[in-house]
C-alpha cells in the first residue's frame, strides 16, 4: 500500500512541476508578489511564517531565503511533501517545524506569528470549512500581521460545477507540454477535490472577521493573490 500511495504522489508531484515550469498557473508572477510584501515586512525586522497546505514549500523557500524569516512553520496532509519540503529548507538559515495535518486543524499557536501564507491549498476546502480556517488565521496573526491568500477564484454567480468544466477546457487547450494522460489526471483532481471559493463573498466574509484587504492582483479570470491585513 505504501508503494502505491508513493507512486500516485511521485505521478502527481512530477506534474505539478511541469505545471510550475511551463508557468501555467502564474508561479512566476506570484514569486514577484509574494516577494514584495516578503521585502516590506524584512524592513521591519524578524518575523514568524506559517505555511498553509505547503506542499513542497520550493517556491516559498527560496522567497524566504536571506529574509529575515526567523520561524517557518509548515501544515500539509502530504507526508512524502513535507519530506521534500525539509530538503529544500536544509540549507536556509530558518528555524523550521513541519506538521502532518490538514490546514484546518491549524489552532492556536505558542508564538506570534507575522504572516500566514496559503497556496493553491484553500481551494480544496467547501466554503464552511474556509469560513472557520479564515477565523482561525485571524486569531493567530498578530496585529499588523498579514495573510497571502494565493488561489482559484469564483467571479460572479458562477458555480462551482460551471467553474470546474471552465477550467478543465481551458487546461486541455492551453497547457500543451501537458500529455493527455496527465491532463486526465487533472481533470479527475479537479472534478474531486476543487472547490473554489466565490471572491464576493470571499471579501464579505473577511471583513466581516476584521480583516483589511489591502492588495489583490488578478492574473486571469481564475487565478488571483490577495494580501489581507489583520488591524
Amino acid at each position: 500500500m505504501q508503494n502505491l500511495e508513493f507512486t500516485l504522489f511521485s505521478n502527481q508531484w512530477e506534474i505539478y512541476q511541469k505545471i510550475i515550469r511551463n508557468n501555467y498557473m502564474f508561479h512566476q508572477e506570484i514569486g514577484q508578489f509574494v516577494n514584495q510584501e516578503l521585502q516590506l515586512k524584512n524592513s521591519n525586522g524578524h518575523f514568524n511564517f506559517v505555511d498553509l497546505g505547503c506542499g513542497d514549500a520550493s517556491q516559498i523557500a527560496e522567497l524566504l531565503n536571506n529574509k529575515n524569516c526567523q520561524k517557518y512553520i509548515g501544515y500539509d496532509l502530504s507526508e512524502a511533501s513535507l519530506d521534500i519540503a525539509k530538503l529544500n529548507f536544509k540549507d536556509k538559515n530558518i528555524d523550521t517545524q513541519f506538521i502532518h495535518a490538514p490546514m484546518q486543524d491549524f489552532v492556536e499557536l505558542s508564538i506570534p506569528i507575522d504572516i500566514i501564507y496559503s497556496s493553491y491549498a484553500i481551494h480544496h476546502l467547501q466554503e464552511d470549512a474556509i469560513f472557520e480556517l479564515l477565523k482561525n488565521i485571524f486569531k493567530n496573526l498578530k496585529k499588523q500581521g498579514f495573510f497571502i491568500w494565493i488561489d482559484l477564484f469564483r467571479i460572479k454567480n458562477l458555480t462551482i460545477q460551471a467553474y470546474r468544466n471552465d477550467y478543465i477546457g481551458f487546461m486541455k487547450m492551453n497547457w500543451d507540454q501537458i500529455s493527455k494522460a496527465e491532463k486526465n489526471s487533472i481533470e479527475e483532481h479537479i472534478q474531486n477535490c476543487d472547490f473554489p471559493a466565490n471572491i464576493d463573498s470571499i471579501n464579505i466574509i473577511a471583513k466581516e472577521i476584521g480583516f483589511s484587504l489591502i492588495r489583490e492582483k488578478w492574473f486571469d479570470s481564475k487565478h488571483a493573490a490577495f494580501l489581507f491585513k489583520k488591524e
